[in-house]
């Protein structure tokens, strides 16, 4: 054992996740671990280089923020029993462990507090949504702006789902 947890997050400069990476680091220091950490860049190659690379190092395990798009490097893992949990991002067909935020519920419970504060058109910057994250948010935000009508009987706009750029759409 190396006492080395590897944290390979899909974006370092967003808040989130740097909080994510301090919080780690925090409880891994006090069960006595230090923490080897990279930042992907929402890049999928990126994110096996660092997570091959954790490994060759002899990370006794990893915590994976993935970046989506191609993830057959994490079935490998889960085969070969080395031991992973994702973070915020899932995928229906891994059965692993994982940390994530009800995304759907979320979205839900924000659109119906801006609908109780009189918005009428609601919009949803809600990530890439080739995401589960993405595609959490939106959803929950189509599902409650389908029904177009409020318990009160107010009329909505579903607006607009957008995806900001990423440090990889950048390069």
């Amino acid at each position: 054992r190396s006492n080395t947890i590897g944290l390979v997050l899909s974006d370092i400069s967003n808040p989130f996740f740097a909080n994510i990476a301090w919080a780690v680091e925090q409880a891994a220091g006090q069960a006595g671990f230090a923490t080897l950490a990279g930042s992907s860049g929402e890049d999928p190659v990126r994110e096996r280089t660092y997570i091959e690379n954790l490994r060759s190092r002899g990370a006794d395990g990893l915590i994976v923020a993935p970046a989506g798009g191609d993830y057959e490097h994490l079935f490998r893992l889960k085969a070969e029993g080395y031991p992973f949990v994702l973070l915020d991002r899932v995928f229906e067909d891994l059965d692993c462990d994982c940390v994530a935020v009800d995304n759907v519920r979320a979205a839900k419970a924000v659109c119906a507090a801006l609908i109780a504060h009189g918005a009428r058109r609601i919009g949803c910057i809600g990530g890439r949504m080739e995401t589960s994250t993405g595609r959490g948010r939106g959803s929950g935000k189509i599902t409650l702006g389908n029904t177009n009508e409020t318990e009160t009987g107010q009329t909505i706009s579903t607006g607009r789902i957008c995806s900001p750029p990423t440090r990889s759409t950048h390069r």
